[in-house]
């Protein structure tokens, strides 16, 4: 007989194995764990279903190998294990995993209470003083670190300048898990459809486009919208590899900085999609918000999920570290109706200077 059972099963439910027969000629329970423990204790909670009350009972893991990639590693990393003890090399790469992640938790924890600080600074000098008509006010925004679009004192609210389309960096993963089952074709017609609604749409946006693997490559720098539906095809060619955020991060870093700069009118997007995870990612988006926050921008962020070997938990809090949106799709059909969406919702900000 076979049972099948979801994770919270694992911890408090007894397997029960009835027939003597079954018990002395086959050994009773055997469970087949199909995803790998998040810690020790909950490992041992699942082996332990198999043998209560003495009964026998054995259990094995088999996990797919995407399952894996939220550690930041894919199948090359985990080759030297397969001849040693793969269970222990498992835990020993979840417990760095998690040891680095708790880490940055840390770090940003110091980081949010002095941000809290500051913030309750400015809010009590506000309420002393009131108003926004002040000389102060600037410092004030600046202690929020970000920019502000309330009128100033000596900033008449007339010097202002529209967007004028949006400068939209696409930084997609290309690692080697992006070529099978037809994601990249996927991920190529999800951004030719965005591409040609918005060009549909009358949109004068400009292009750039970061792929990356363990490393990170420009295939497009600012490109007119027109230019970039015409040469989509011959940009996105995929290259594989092992998965890093960071170098792709720091790339669309410079490129957001660079638009900026030369043409200011056009609002800045940034669109991240993976279908794994890495080990870096929150320090370089936390590093290219703040930066950008300084400036009269007002950046949109979206961190995109494709596929049921994607990193979430990651994505998700790189989303909010930027004050973004974070998105999922599990296929291709759903991949496209993300990139239609964010096409039709794309609103033109307004920047004060």
């Amino acid at each position: 007989k076979i049972t099948l059972v979801t994770r919270p099963y694992g911890r408090g439910t007894d397997f029960v194995c009835h027939g003597t027969r079954l018990k002395e000629k086959f050994g009773g329970v055997h469970l087949i764990i199909a995803f790998h423990p998040h810690d020790e204790s909950e490992n041992r909670q699942l082996e332990g279903r198999t043998c209560r009350q003495d009964d026998p009972g054995s259990s094995q893991k088999i996990i797919w190998m995407e399952d894996l990639k939220h550690l930041g590693s894919d199948k090359s990393d985990f080759k030297p294990a397969l001849d040693q003890n793969w269970d222990q090399f498992l835990a020993e790469t979840r417990d760095e995993y998690l040891r680095l992640k708790y880490e940055k938790i840390q770090i940003k924890k110091a980081e949010y209470v002095e941000k809290h600080k500051l913030t309750m600074e400015a809010c009590d000098k506000m309420q002393k003083i009131g108003g926004v008509d002040f000389p102060e006010w600037p410092d004030l925004a600046r202690m929020f670190g970000k920019a502000t679009a309330l009128p100033l004192s000596d900033q008449p609210a007339t010097n202002s300048t529209s967007a004028k389309g949006h400068h939209v960096v696409f930084v997609l993963d290309d690692s080697t898990s992006m070529a099978r089952q037809e994601r990249w074709s996927d991920l190529v017609t999800a951004v030719s459809t965005f591409l040609n609604l918005r060009r549909d749409a009358g949109a004068d946006d400009v292009i750039s486009i970061v792929l990356f693997n363990r490393t990170a490559r420009t295939v497009c720098t600012m490109m007119p919208l027109s230019e970039c539906v015409s040469q989509l095809q011959s940009k996105m060619i995929h290259q594989g590899g092992n998965t890093c955020f960071g170098p792709a991060l720091k790339m669309a870093h410079a490129l957001l900085t660079q638009g900026l700069q030369q043409q200011p009118e056009y609002s800045p997007l940034l669109m991240f999609m993976s279908d794994g995870g890495a080990n870096d990612g929150e320090d370089e988006i936390l590093t290219l918000c703040t930066e950008l926050s300084k400036t009269t921008a007002e950046l949109q962020v979206k961190t995109l999920a494709f596929g049921n070997g994607a990193s979430r938990d990651k994505l998700r809090d790189m989303a909010n570290l930027g004050g973004g949106d974070f998105l999922s799709a599990i296929d291709g059909v759903e991949l496209k109706e993300v990139f239609e969406k964010t096409a039709a919702d794309l609103v033109v900000k307004t920047h004060f200077r």
